[in-house]
């Protein structure tokens, strides 16, 4: 069956070519039915399969924050502040604050602030250029020394104040710009 076709198609193929009145044609343009032996000028059909769509993925919300702030140390080998005492990854570079869970990267502005996903290339390159392996093993070191020395550690620290969204500090954030108002006028006074 598979070497009628084969003469059928190499026939009609030979007799189209063979003519004196032949244009050229390409293989495209020649469609060869082998059911019934025909050809036709007509390009069959494209099969075009359906889209295959992807579920979406779906991104797990960081955990709750302690309601006090951790302690951060700032890990001289890899060049940014690393939470104490906390179950997860949690980094501050000096601007924001950065939360890894599992292969997701999460980012707020402040501490107590909500947590918006991110990409790994948006992160800061300070944090990028390391795996999250790297960074957990030099701030484990850093920890150490930390417990170690006490109170007789010389390295950075940083502890983030609490700063929420709400109408209390909005008011609060107020008092604070006329206090500073006052002083500089004070300090004006003063020279």
């Amino acid at each position: 069956m598979k070497a009628t076709r084969l003469l059928k198609t190499t026939l009609a193929v030979t007799l189209l070519l063979s003519t004196t009145a032949v244009s050229m044609v390409s293989a495209d343009e020649l469609a060869v039915t082998y059911s019934t032996g025909q050809i036709s000028d007509q390009p069959e059909p494209a099969y075009v399969p359906p889209p295959v769509y992807a579920p979406p993925v779906a991104v797990q919300t960081p955990v709750v924050m302690p309601a006090a702030p951790p302690q951060f140390v700032f890990v001289p080998e890899i060049g940014f502040y690393v939470a104490t005492g906390v179950g997860f990854d949690l980094m501050f570079d000096g601007i924001a604050y950065y939360f890894h869970d599992r292969g997701h990267w999460f980012r707020t502005s402040y501490y107590g602030g909500s947590w918006e996903p991110i990409r790994r290339t948006i992160l800061p390159e300070l944090i990028v250029r390391y795996k999250i392996v790297d960074i957990r093993r030099h701030s484990a070191v850093e920890f150490k020394r930390f417990e170690h020395e006490g109170p007789r550690y010389r390295g950075k620290l940083h502890r983030p104040e609490i700063r929420r969204e709400d109408r209390r500090g909005e008011h609060r954030d107020e008092r604070k710009g006329e206090r500073r108002e006052e002083r500089r006028e004070e300090f004006r006074e003063r020279r």
